[in-house]
């Protein structure tokens, strides 16, 4: 969900995203269903940045998981967290997920489309429903599951972001954070629904940027990237990309998510680049890389150490 984010990045920030069990490419571990669990696991993989300034960014449930981490990094370690970013959920104690998780697969696939977002056409083929609703039931019940009375104020700054048409949280709902903070609360209301962030990455990270490093300048913004060594393979690569694009036109330095591209597109181009180049892209490397000029150079530095 935050590959696209990498490249937006300046280079003193370092992006480390969190993949839950049972999710893409950990499709075959359990489910984990329990808020308080996810979080003592993420906080134990993060003591090894023990020292170091550390953020925290949270999506919807993800919100409360960054929240509980957040709680365990000021306990836990030397240092606190540096910031927590939240994004389309009021505060945990004032709102509790819904039993959405109990609908039928019809209708949950009806909700899911009501909110919009990334990959929706995904859901238009009946027999990936398998594949596509358990995870999702699986974070709803993480969601309503997860009840606190109250919440223990973090001593650092939290900022919340939602989109202005986010039936899921209404923008006036991110005023219940201020009792999750000790310091202040920055309320962040952009443009869009429920999934906003995926609409415009750009304009999120330079927001996160700004308040993390507000003396970095052009923070936000994407880095230019130059062409790879090899034309012919960059356009074979880009010709592949178009066929699993819905025929859309695609340049060399075109970049995958400016595509349209999602997590399901990904991983079919990153197999039929398997198939026809004999080259194992992991999805992460794939994501880094961006464009089909980047992906044409991995290619290239694989043949070679092969």
């Amino acid at each position: 969900m935050f590959s696209s984010w990498y490249p937006l990045l300046p280079a003193g920030i370092e992006l480390i995203s969190v993949q839950y069990p049972g999710r893409h490419d950990r499709m075959t571990e359990r489910y984990v269903e329990d808020v308080s669990l996810v979080a003592d696991q993420v906080a134990a993989e993060l003591r090894e940045w023990r020292g170091r300034p550390i953020a925290l960014f949270g999506h919807s449930v993800g919100a409360a998981i960054a929240y509980e981490v957040a709680i365990r990094l000021e306990r836990d370690l030397e240092s606190s967290p540096q910031h927590l970013f939240v994004s389309g959920r009021m505060a945990p104690h004032h709102g509790h997920g819904k039993t959405d998780q109990t609908l039928s697969d019809e209708d949950l696939v009806a909700e899911v489309r009501r909110f919009g977002g990334h990959g929706l056409e995904a859901l238009e083929v009946r027999d990936l429903w398998p594949v596509i609703l358990p995870p999702l039931r699986a974070d709803l019940r993480m969601a309503d599951r997860y009840r606190p009375a109250s919440l223990k104020p973090l001593q650092i700054p939290v900022t919340a972001f939602v989109g202005d048409s986010d039936h899921m949280c209404p923008p006036a709902e991110l005023a219940s954070w201020r009792d999750a903070t000790s310091v202040e609360l920055d309320v962040q209301v952009m443009h869009g629904g429920h999934h906003y962030l995926t609409e415009q990455p750009e304009r999120v990270v330079e927001a996160i940027v700004r308040r993390l490093c507000p003396t970095v300048p052009g923070a936000g913004r994407p880095e230019a990237r130059s062409r790879g060594p090899s034309a012919s393979l960059a356009q074979e690569v880009a010709e592949l990309w178009h066929e699993h694009l819905d025929g859309r036109e695609v340049g060399v330095d075109d970049e995958f998510f400016e595509l349209g591209g999602n997590s399901l597109i990904g991983m079919r181009i990153i197999a039929g680049m398997a198939e026809r180049y004999g080259t194992e892209l992991s999805v992460r490397a794939f994501y880094l890389a961006q464009t089909p000029a980047r992906v044409a150079e991995l290619i290239e530095e694989g043949r070679a150490g092969s």
